[in-house]
């Protein structure tokens, strides 16, 4: 039996150990520092290893000039690396703009792991002309055999004609997104303005989709067997010019968790979504908003059980409230939004989409309570204003 003192001693020793332990570590990461130590982002990226931190000052940076393919004329300014962090100082998206000036893409990811993290930026001005791969393959961030993490992000402003995914392209890969905004990102002709998705299962948590524009899949378009999780997002203003004003899925199979859906709309059909070919199961809805969208029906799909949904609010949109036959306790009535007049779709205190308000006792949509009790402004609000008020 061991003695009292050498329990101690044990004990002690470990102790050490473990701080040393816990200094080696520290030791191996490194915090770099733009414009401070190094003159551009990718010049302190290249100089990063796995497990360091590039922190960039605030401010705009461009420098669109480093080829994402040998042998093909197309730029990005940064081209990450598998295992660094890239944060503005103030880990917000008003500090740091990272601008492509229509030169390149913006951030270029390939064959990156889990440990990778951007957070805190503004990526705009990227151009993307397609259909061809690699140009017409994402303009504000590119994502191909990758699982980062993307926190409190802007997309903005980013244009791929004819091409894919004109704010995000994310091909086989699962990356996790949280608090990111898609607004502005245009792919005309072209397929997910916001972002595309093919194959792979990325999570979207508190994101914002405003204002984005393509052929299809204004918001986001899914395929390939692509399974994205929208938890908690928003839709707002994404206009189609053909189908799926906010979603669009061709063999692709996303889940839409307390989400809201206002003020989209599409030329054609699916103002909320467009459904076709789901050969692997249905796109689900739950919990969720859809209200005041324009232009065709909400939802389309080309089977009747492709499109699913269960506890949701549907009322005041352009081409009826009805969402599928497969569609379960799905209920008409005003969602109350504290200031649609003024784009605000948070819910006012008398709210039915809040827990305390349905005998669901759950929150529906994706904003909590933001004012008192108030009445409905449907009737005061054109679907022209609604419109208007996004843009």
């Amino acid at each position: 039996m061991r003695g009292k003192g050498q329990s101690n001693g044990i004990a002690t020793r470990m102790v050490v150990m473990l701080a040393a332990l816990i200094v080696h570590v520290a030791a191996q990461s490194a915090s770099i520092r733009v414009p401070g130590e190094y003159a551009t982002i990718q010049a302190g990226i290249d100089a990063a290893a796995a497990g360091d931190t590039v922190i960039v000052a605030c401010g705009t940076y461009h420098d669109c000039t480093h080829v994402v393919h040998e042998g093909q004329s197309v730029y990005c300014c940064i081209m990450m690396k598998s295992g660094v962090v890239l944060r503005s100082e103030t880990g917000q998206p008003d500090c740091v703009t990272v601008d492509a000036q229509g030169l390149g893409k913006v951030v270029y990811c390939y064959g990156l792991g889990s440990e990778t993290r951007i957070e805190g930026l503004t990526l705009t001005g990227g151009y993307g002309p397609g259909p061809w791969f690699p140009s017409g393959s994402g303009a504000g961030l590119v994502c191909t055999i990758s699982d980062v993490t993307l926190a409190n992000v802007i997309i903005t402003d980013n244009a791929a004609p004819g091409g894919r995914g004109a704010g995000m392209d994310c091909n086989y890969s699962s990356p996790v997104l949280h608090n990111v905004i898609f607004e502005g990102n245009t792919a005309e002709g072209g397929l997910g303005g916001g972002l595309l998705v093919k194959a792979g299962a990325p999570l979207l948590e508190g994101c914002v989709f405003r204002s984005n524009a393509a052929s299809s899949g204004a918001g986001a378009y899914v395929e390939g067997g692509g399974f994205p999780h929208f938890s908690r997002c928003a839709f707002l203003s994404n206009e189609s010019q053909s189908t799926g004003g906010a979603i669009g899925a061709r063999s692709g199979f996303p889940f839409v968790e307390s989400c809201t859906f206002v003020a989209n709309s599409a030329a054609q059909s699916g103002s909320v979504v467009d459904v076709r070919d789901a050969w692997l199961g249905p796109v689900r809805f739950e919990t969720s908003i859809v209200a005041f969208n324009g232009g065709s029906e909400a939802v389309h799909s080309d089977t009747l059980w492709a499109f699913q949904s269960s506890r949701c609010f549907v009322y005041g949109n352009a081409g009826g409230d009805s969402l599928s036959a497969y569609s379960s306790e799905t209920r008409n009535e005003d969602p109350l939004f504290c200031g649609l007049d003024a784009g605000n779709v948070t819910l006012c205190s008398n709210s039915p989409c809040l827990p305390e308000n349905n005998d669901w006792w759950l929150q529906v949509g994706s904003e909590p309570s933001g004012c008192g009790p108030c009445a409905s402004p449907a009737e005061s609000v054109s679907w022209g204003a609604l419109k208007a008020m996004y843009r």
